[in-house]
């Protein structure tokens, strides 16, 4: 699974722990401090191509603005990579690039903030 598959690399470098700060296709109320991966679909397969163009919204919530804005960079920055754009992922090899930068969403009712980005990943077929 493509989100999986991100988080356990998001893990691999020190960046959260899958079930207990970095979240698939949720964002529980607790902790304060998550990072969660949603698979938000992709584009139309390419008929001659196996691969196909994907997508997935990462988002991080935090109390302190300033952390929560250097975390999610942390990842844009991770997964983002003009000069390197093949990532191997649990596995996975995908092409990723980001679909905007990193952009304040919201703030909710405990006054944390949510900063999000979209990412564009040619991969495998899950």
């Amino acid at each position: 699974m493509l989100i999986r598959d991100i988080a356990l690399l998001l893990q691999s470098e020190g960046i959260g722990t899958l079930g207990a700060d970095i979240f698939l296709a949720d964002r529980p109320d607790e902790p304060d401090d998550v990072i969660a991966i949603y698979d938000t679909g992709g584009f139309p397969a390419e008929p001659e191509l196996p691969d196909l163009r994907r997508t997935v919204q990462i988002s991080v919530r935090g109390k302190s603005y300033a952390a929560t804005y250097s975390r999610i960079w942390q990842i844009y920055r991770l997964l983002d990579r003009p000069e390197e754009r093949l990532i191997t992922a649990n596995g996975r090899k995908m092409i990723a690039r980001a679909m905007q930068p990193p952009t304040l969403i919201d703030r909710d009712v405990s006054n944390r903030v949510l900063f999000a980005f979209n990412l564009q990943a040619w991969t495998g077929r899950d």
